[in-house]
């Protein structure tokens, strides 16, 4: 619209030139034909005064004509003045008649340049404003699609962007929630240990106290047996050595028993007697084995109860058995690999969604980058057109030569 009124003021200007042209032409007309009818009205007027004065002349009496042939011959010498001053009137008035039609074509001329080149001004002149209006049609088309696909653009980019902003609290609340169960473990985990402490120590003591009252309940059996073989001994052959009373220990008492026995054996072949034996020494084989094993109980205790004394006094066990007890115990150690295994698989998934996040940033950045491009691309073709509104507003075409030509550069004389 801005364009087509830019090319409507000069198209304007040529028709109220060509209507002033129109006008001049006229007046033109109007005063070559006042010439012709002044030119005309002297000519009758010079022909009738002739006619007139041949007239006068030729009825003129023959009597007069001797004495009046002085004044025949002033008329007939007035006669060639008369057609040279007639025709000196028409030279004149022909004069400025050949000029006026001289100018009068000039114009006709100028006219026509006026009429072709007003027409070639409308032909451009629709021809512009079918192509403004085909442009402003595309711009309009361009700049919805544009503003169309910029909409579905931020939409696509803010619902992924609510997405991963809801993945990544889900992760956080995940990685919080793994946070808070490694801490109850730790505190579960810690709570064993001291509960661990107390009932080690506990059953440690209850050990211990059970071995001693085994080892009385032991040494009684053995005293018993004692006196049963030193009963069979009274009641049976003497052997070949007596006892002196003195206190032995249970390695010879028992070569004592077992060398009284063998005599026995070689001395008597009496079946209850040999049973007996036997009862005897599977009891001395078996208390054997009970002494050994609960020798060896009371050294680990004894070992155990320096560690802790030397470690942590009365309260807890030393560092190293709490760790042999917790290595022993098959519950603990499955905990502490399936603690181990969910530390590594979380490890893992957050490398994976820390780099998966990093990914993501790197698309959404460039992204980004890309939608600002094409809003400045878009800003960069609104002020375009802007621009180019903006110039057809201001510039309008120069004026033609033929103004030149015609003189109506400046303001019009009438």
């Amino acid at each position: 619209m801005v364009a087509s009124e830019g090319l409507a003021a000069p198209v304007n200007s040529a028709e109220a030139l060509l209507r002033r042209l129109q006008h001049q032409q006229s007046r033109c007309r109007e005063i070559f034909a006042r010439q012709e009818e002044r030119l005309r009205l002297a000519g009758e007027g010079l022909k009738i005064a002739l006619e007139q004065a041949l007239r006068s002349a030729e009825t003129v009496p023959a009597s007069a004509s001797s004495s009046d042939s002085g004044l025949s011959q002033q008329l007939a010498s007035l006669i060639p003045t008369l057609e040279a001053m007639i025709q000196k009137s028409g030279n004149g008035w022909q004069e400025p008649l050949q000029q006026q039609t001289a100018c009068l074509e000039r114009l006709t001329a100028e006219l026509v340049a006026v009429r072709e080149e007003l027409a070639s001004v409308r032909n451009l002149k629709e021809d512009l404003e079918t192509r403004l209006t085909a442009l402003q049609q595309h711009s309009g088309d361009s700049e919805d699609s544009w503003k169309a696909r910029e909409k579905q653009l931020l939409t696509q980019f803010e619902r992924e962007r609510q997405q991963w902003a809801n993945q990544w609290n889900d992760r956080e609340a995940a990685l919080n929630a793994l946070v808070l169960r490694c801490s109850q473990l730790e505190e579960e985990l810690e709570a064993l240990r001291r509960e661990g402490n107390g009932s080690t120590q506990s059953e440690l003591q209850e050990r211990y106290n059970l071995a001693l009252a085994e080892i009385r309940e032991l040494r009684q059996k053995n005293a018993e047996l004692e006196k049963k073989l030193a009963r069979a001994q009274s009641n049976g052959p003497a052997p070949g050595g007596a006892s002196d009373g003195r206190i032995l220990n249970w390695e010879a008492e028992k070569q004592r028993i077992l060398a009284a026995l063998e005599s026995e054996s070689e001395d008597s072949s009496d079946g209850t007697l040999q049973k007996e034996r036997d009862r005897i020494e599977e009891i001395i084989t078996r208390t054997e084995a009970l002494l050994a094993e609960k020798d060896n109980e009371i050294a680990e205790l004894r070992r155990l109860l320096e560690e802790q004394a030397t470690s942590i006094g009365s309260v807890a066990v030393g560092a190293a058995a709490l760790e042999r007890l917790l290595d022993q115990d098959e519950v603990i150690r499955q905990q502490r690999e399936h603690l181990r295994q969910l530390e590594e698989e979380w490890k893992e998934k957050l490398r994976k969604a820390e780099l998966e996040i990093s990914l993501e940033r790197a698309k959404i950045a460039r992204e980004r980058a890309l939608l600002e491009e094409k809003q400045r691309e878009l800003e960069e073709k609104l002020q375009a057109l802007e621009s180019a509104s903006a110039s057809g507003d201001k510039a309008k075409p120069p004026r033609g030569r033929w103004l030149t030509r015609l003189g109506l550069n400046g303001p019009p004389n009438s």
